[in-house]
């Protein structure tokens, strides 16, 4: 059977056990708080594309469920024409349209 070489040599720094361990944002002055906000405000642009839309029954009217479309760079066509969901009222799988509030 092969012997397994360690991948940290004995002697060398990171075999030490009071190694500090650093992060690098990008640059030597950069703070990890102007990343963490960075970070925000990159979530904060891909939720905003997004949009809360209720769903409406074709057949009963009733708004049963609400979910998030995507609207950047328009809705798709597969989301215009509806989703098959259960309607409670009627217990059975409908047509459901989107409806903007």
């Amino acid at each position: 059977m092969k012997a397994v070489e360690p991948l940290v040599q004995a002697g060398s720094p990171r075999s030490s056990s009071d190694h500090e361990l650093t992060f690098c944002w990008g640059s030597a002055s950069a703070d990890p708080q102007s990343f963490i906000l960075q970070d925000w405000s990159w979530t904060l642009a891909k939720k905003m594309d997004r949009e809360y839309v209720w769903l409406q029954c074709t057949e009963t009217g009733d708004l049963n469920y609400r979910t998030q479309i995507r609207v950047k760079g328009g809705i798709d066509e597969k989301v215009k024409e509806g989703f098959k969901k259960f309607c409670p009222r009627l217990r059975k799988h409908t047509l459901h349209k989107i409806k903007r509030k």
